[in-house]
């Protein structure tokens, strides 16, 4: 099994997942989409949608005094695509001690940083997992065996892996 994470996921580049999964059939995702690009697209049971904020801004969501406000418009656009037990990823990767609080009350099980996930509730299954964005040239290597991993795992209970 494959399984592979990426953020800034939207439905103009989604076809670039499918041409993947076509070659690599036993492929899985979790897909970290910013709320403003939710959409019926990502509706594959393939794919697990993660939240991403709101949309990337400078400075980053998370760095701000309004986080929560960004973070909730996030994930209320895309909760009719969300798991029962779904992540977050940081737009940018940027995260203060402030929004690990934010993220417990809202009722995110993990956080997916750049280089590991974070339980926030629950078990989760450890092992290698290929992270890339959508937009990367990466996707088209994953077949060819080019690609980064991060240790980390998937949700056991409700995951697509």
């Amino acid at each position: 099994m494959t399984f592979l994470i990426c953020d800034d996921v939207n439905e103009a580049e989604f076809y670039k997942l499918e041409r993947l999964r076509e070659k690599v059939p036993n492929l899985k995702v979790n897909c970290f989409v910013m709320g403003k690009d939710a959409g019926q697209y990502l509706l594959r049971y393939w794919v697990e949608v993660g939240v991403h904020g709101w949309e990337h801004t400078y400075p980053p969501e998370c760095e701000r005094a309004n986080q929560w406000d960004y973070i909730l418009k996030g994930l209320e656009a895309l909760r009719p695509y969300l798991p029962k037990r779904f992540g977050f990823r940081a737009p940018g990767f940027q995260m203060t001690a402030s929004t690990y609080p934010i993220l417990r009350e809202l009722g995110f099980s993990f956080i997916a940083h750049q280089f590991r996930i974070q339980p926030l509730k629950g078990t989760f299954q450890q092992g290698d997992i290929i992270n890339t964005h959508i937009y990367d040239k990466s996707l088209e290597g994953i077949e060819n065996g080019e690609f980064s991993f991060i240790s980390g795992g998937c949700d056991i209970d409700n995951c697509v892996c």
